[in-house]
């Protein structure tokens, strides 16, 4: 019996590795989305993990560099969390408007970054029904944190690099305090001139020269195909575009109209887009962070999708610190709620909220937000538990054996 045990006990350990090392082949080759459609709640740890124990981890920079700090529109690099292991992965090359050998300028240039359905989408949203948590029984809303860069505000005098770095808000659920989570020479990317501004970013994808990052938005939002400005794109990088004849086909997916028509303001109002007195020029609006949840994995923003975005700083209008969560049909946008304020109330991503206060304890860095992402255990780490669980079982089994001769 306990042959048995020792050769099921060895079966299913290959299994399980097998599986695991399997998963970021397959996204590498089909660009798959991170998350089921029903996915379970997750309760992140007291403390966040190491930035080199989370997988899959791209940015981009502002303007986009490759790994080595070469200006290179449509680049996103990979990094591994020690600050000097980096690697350039795909290239986003820019259809119907000029490839990574362009000229440069608005428009080819990435902006955010995202999968088309992010992990941990819906752990971000405080307005969610309550989950409980099995461990205490109590029942909570946003439940992992949200990790942000900021873009530097041109008044600060703070020359650390803080641009570079990434910030976690930490959940209502964990107390919504914040802390500095990676820092850009220990953790991102050392090289010198290589980040001057981190302006995109997306994890838990593959370790290697691809990236999940299947979707993403260009600076300006720009109208590559006559039919209106586009805040997101979907990325094939196994098809080839017609128009530059590179592996990469790039496919409008979210009309800026849409968000334009979405958007609101601290009071709950539209703001009004055109030309006329006290109205704001719709040309100004560029979402620069975001996160999406596509319910069919295709290529049309439609029924079920979300989005989680923010936008740059428009004079007069918003501060660049906002993030919004729009539902496909929804008449308007509302603002993100995720951790507490320093009243303990639910922390809302609007106008209002000082970033900089929150973040810095002042009023100097600024308020832009330049990426967004979600940050939680990866649950991969429960095949290792799964392992170590199994060997335990072993060594005791092994043990009673000893024991009983």
């Amino acid at each position: 019996m306990i042959q048995s045990f020792q050769r099921y006990r060895k079966l299913l350990i290959l299994c399980v590795l097998l599986a695991g090392s399997s998963l970021p082949l397959a996204r590498a080759q089909d660009i798959l989305p991170q998350s089921d459609l029903n996915p379970g709640p997750t309760f992140e740890p007291v403390k966040l993990p190491n930035p080199a124990d989370v997988p899959g981890k791209v940015y981009s920079n502002d303007v986009d560099k490759d790994a080595s700090g070469n200006p290179d529109p449509g680049k996103v690099v990979g990094w591994k969390g020690d600050g000097k292991t980096v690697w350039d992965t795909i290239d986003y090359h820019f259809d119907s408007g000029g490839t990574s050998s362009g000229s440069g300028g608005l428009g080819f240039e990435t902006d955010a970054l995202a999968n088309i359905r992010g992990k941990y989408f819906f752990d971000l949203d405080g307005t969610r029904p309550a989950v409980q948590n099995p461990q205490d029984q109590l029942w909570y809303h946003d439940t992992v944190s949200l990790v942000v860069s900021l873009h530097k505000d041109p008044n600060c005098t703070d020359t650390s690099g803080y641009q570079n770095n990434i910030y976690a808000s930490r959940s209502s659920f964990r107390g919504g305090a914040a802390e500095k989570w990676a820092d850009w020479s220990t953790n991102i990317n050392a090289t010198p001139g290589a980040l001057t501004d981190l302006d995109g970013l997306e994890f838990y994808g593959p370790d290697n020269q691809t990236s999940d990052a299947n979707m993403y938005s260009r600076q300006g939002d720009p109208d590559t195909d006559g039919s209106g400005r586009v805040s997101a794109f979907r990325f094939h990088p196994n098809l080839v575009d017609p128009k530059t004849g590179l592996p990469g086909l790039s496919v409008p997916y979210l009309r800026t109209q849409v968000l334009l028509d979405a958007v609101i303001k601290d009071d709950g109002t539209h703001p009004v887009w055109g030309t006329t007195p006290g109205a704001f020029n719709p040309d100004n609006f560029d979402v620069d962070a975001m996160m999406i949840w596509d319910a069919a994995n295709d290529d049309v923003f439609g029924p079920d999708d979300e989005i989680l975005f923010s936008v740059r700083p428009i004079d007069g209008l918003f501060d660049g610190g906002e993030i919004w969560l729009y539902k496909y049909g929804d008449t308007s946008a509302k603002f993100l709620t995720q951790g507490l304020d320093e009243h303990g109330n639910p922390r809302v991503w609007n106008t209002a909220n000082d970033v900089s206060e929150f973040f810095f304890g002042d009023d100097l860095h600024g308020e832009n937000i330049d990426a967004i992402e979600a940050l939680a255990p990866e649950p991969s780490s429960l095949i290792l538990l799964l392992v170590g669980g199994l060997t335990g079982t072993a060594f005791v089994v092994r043990r009673r054996r000893s024991n009983s001769q």
